[in-house]
C-alpha cells in the first residue's frame, strides 16, 4: 500500500494484522477501507526514489503464532493435526486448490499475481519480504520500521505519529472463525 500524500509504503505480510492495519490506514487517508484486500496490495510498483524517500514499514509476528493463525484461518488446513498441517502446508495448498505452484514463474506483474494468488501465505516472513511468490524485489533494505504483532497498537501509534496521521485504535479484522480448543507449544517440531 502506498500513499503519496503522507509518503508512506506499508508492506502487508500475510497473517500479521495487515488487514486491520491497511483498512485503518485507508480510513485515515480518506480511502474506502472496504477496497483494501490482502493479496492485491502486495504488488504496487515503486521506483528506487520512492523506496528511499518514503517511510516504509511492515508488521511481523512470532513465526509459530503466524503459522497457527494461518492454520486456524484455512478450513482445509484446520481439519488436520497442527503439526501435520505445518509440515505439509504446501502440499495441502496444492491439493485444495488443485494447482501446482511454479516457484520460478516469470512474465509481467499481473501474470505473476494471477499465478500465485493464495501462495503468498506459504513463504516465511523473510522470504515474503525478499519477494518470493511476487515481484522478486528484496524490500528489506528499504524498511524503516518493523512493527510487531505482539505490540501492535503501540507500534501502529508510532507509525501514525511518524506519517502524520492521528492515533487510532485498531479493530481486529479478518479474524479466524475456527475456534478449536487447541493449545500448541511454542517450539519448533
Amino acid at each position: 500500500m502506498i500513499d503519496h500524500k503522507h509518503k508512506f509504503i506499508f508492506i502487508h505480510i500475510p497473517k500479521c494484522a495487515g488487514i486491520s492495519v491497511g483498512r485503518t490506514l485507508c480510513k485515515l487517508i480518506g480511502e474506502d477501507s472496504n477496497n483494501y484486500e490482502g493479496f492485491k496490495i502486495h504488488h504496487d510498483e515503486f521506483d528506487e526514489k520512492i523506496w528511499n524517500e518514503y517511510f516504509v514499514f511492515t508488521f511481523i509476528r512470532n513465526p509459530l503464532d503466524r503459522l497457527y493463525s494461518q492454520y486456524r484461518y484455512r478450513n482445509f488446513l484446520y481439519k488436520h493435526d497442527f503439526e501435520y498441517a505445518v509440515k505439509n502446508m504446501k502440499e495441502l495448498y496444492e491439493k485444495h486448490y488443485n494447482f501446482k505452484v511454479d516457484e520460478n514463474k516469470t512474465g509481467d506483474l499481473q501474470t505473476i499475481l494471477d499465478h500465485y494468488g493464495e501462495w503468498i501465505h506459504l513463504p516465511s516472513q523473510k522470504e515474503f519480504l525478499q519477494g518470493k511468490y511476487s515481484n522478486q524485489i528484496d524490500k528489506r533494505p528499504y524498511i524503516d520500521f518493523y512493527g510487531k504483532y505482539e505490540t501492535l497498537q503501540e507500534d501502529f501509534d508510532y507509525v501514525c505519529e511518524k506519517i502524520g496521521l492521528p492515533k487510532t485504535k485498531l479493530l481486529h479484522q479478518n479474524k479466524s472463525e475456527n475456534e478449536k480448543d487447541f493449545n500448541y507449544e511454542r517450539k519448533l517440531f
